[in-house]
């Protein structure tokens, strides 16, 4: 599918799958004002509208090469651009939107860099069925070029952009350079951008304006109610159901009534919804922005229930990560599976303690530690095995911890502590059911310890 018609099917699918959560999405209200003062959205549609006018009017390529820059950067940086899309991919997989959703302000005063807005969304459009979308986000976006030009660390010498200042790389075709193609590398980029951009904005405009004349909708205030959707000849202006109301007045000015978008029940109905979302979904295929947002929240807040339903969720997505690295055939892909399935386990160890007693965690700490040489993170893993034999004597990990040994012995590295404490448990088991077992272990020990 083309990329403008993947735009225009996301739009038409969530206004089929929940009309009261897209005309919200299209109102995008956070609070009373006008549309330029309530939100980026109009200053972005107008600014890279205007921005494109003057790029198209340059002859010269360095001209041209620093209006697209600012085109590209502009673009990038829209809190509202991707407020929308995850939104409208929310209610596409049946989910209600949510206004502060993406890029709430953390307590550091900080606002989240375009890369990690980007990550917010990617796994939603892929979870949606809009992989066009998610990719023409990771093709396009390179965080070196919209660094170089904000920080005005680069220079320009005739069809070639140099970055200065910046310490990281392009890669193109697997290749690092700070020395790139202006005419192969970067006009592309923003003709694709501009296609985006144009297309995107013509949708929400076309959305916006069809609503000429009331409607009644079914619509969720939590619960399933009756709405009228309020049009009018300049299109969208509001919603209302008994006493709750968001109005567009005559002088272009939103106010809302009972709208409570920041309530503690609006922010455990989110918290809930992205729990269920991601306990469904059946693969996790980016590094998900969203579900890193979840946990700083979940965590924050400190609500039981919250902390071991997200656990079990990052265990879950560890073990589908790892399935998918045993089966990875490229090297270097499978040692990046595997580290991804390390950093999920870690998050659900760090939320669930207990889960820290895991051999599947244990042994793949050490194939990540193989893979990266890291010796302090091999010793890491064989102590944790020998922690989960302390939990539950099993014969399969007394036969792993005798691998692990010999694999440490040939690469002469000591672990003296864990010897001990592997023959203090396996001296100390006073069972039947595993007592060959263990004298085989404490043969084994004595041959490596030898």
């Amino acid at each position: 599918m083309a990329l403008s018609d993947s735009i225009k099917s996301l739009f038409l699918k969530a206004k089929e799958k929940d009309e009261f959560e897209f005309i919200c999405t299209l109102i995008n209200y956070r609070s009373m004002g006008s549309k330029y003062s309530n939100s980026n959205l109009y200053e972005w549609f107008d600014a890279i509208s205007f921005y494109e006018d003057l790029y198209n009017k340059q002859a010269h390529i360095v001209n041209k090469t620093r209006i697209g820059l600012l085109i590209y950067t502009t673009f990038f940086e829209s809190s509202d651009l991707y407020s929308i899309l995850g939104n409208l991919s929310r209610i596409v997989l049946g989910y209600r939107c949510s206004p502060y959703l993406y890029f709430k302000r953390d307590k550091a005063n900080k606002g989240l860099a375009a890369e990690d807005k980007i990550s917010y969304v990617q796994e939603v459009l892929l979870d949606a069925g809009y992989e066009e979308i998610e990719q023409f986000f990771e093709n396009m976006f390179v965080k070196q070029l919209r660094n170089t030009f904000c920080h005005s660390s680069y220079s320009i010498v005739e069809t070639e952009l140099i970055l200065q200042e910046e310490k990281e790389p392009i890669l193109i075709e697997n290749v690092g350079t700070t020395v790139v193609d202006i005419e192969n590398f970067i006009i592309p980029k923003i003709s694709e951008l501009l296609v985006f951009f144009n297309s995107f904005k013509s949708e929400f405009l076309t959305q916006y304006a069809s609503y000429t004349e009331n409607k009644k909708v079914k619509g969720r205030l939590p619960d399933l109610t009756d709405i009228t959707i309020i049009g009018s000849s300049q299109g969208l202006r509001g919603f209302e159901s008994g006493a709750v109301n968001i109005i567009l007045d005559d002088t272009g000015f939103w106010s809302g009534t009972n709208i409570r978008f920041g309530h503690t029940s609006e922010v455990d109905r989110h918290v809930l919804e992205e729990l269920v979302r991601f306990s469904k979904k059946a693969d996790i295929r980016t590094n998900d922005g969203a579900l890193e947002k979840l946990y700083q929240v979940i965590t924050e807040r400190n609500k039981p229930d919250e902390i071991s339903n997200l656990s079990a969720i990052y265990q879950r997505f560890a073990l589908i990560v790892q399935e998918k690295a045993i089966k990875e055939s490229n090297y270097f892909k499978q040692q990046d599976l595997f580290k991804r399935a390390i950093r999920f386990y870690q998050k659900a160890c760090d939320l669930n303690p207990e889960l820290c007693l895991n051999p599947n965690m244990a042994l793949l700490k050490y194939k990540v530690a193989e893979s990266c040489g890291d010796i302090n993170l091999k010793k890491e893993a064989l102590s944790d095995l020998i922690k989960c034999l302390g939990a539950k004597m099993s014969e399969l990990q007394i036969k792993n911890v005798i691998v692990l040994l010999k694999e440490l012995k040939k690469q002469r590295i000591e672990v003296p502590e864990e010897k001990i404490n592997f023959r203090e448990l396996l001296s100390n088991y006073k069972g039947e059911d595993l007592k060959s077992a263990v004298e085989l272990g404490l043969a084994e020990l004595e041959k490596i310890s030898g």
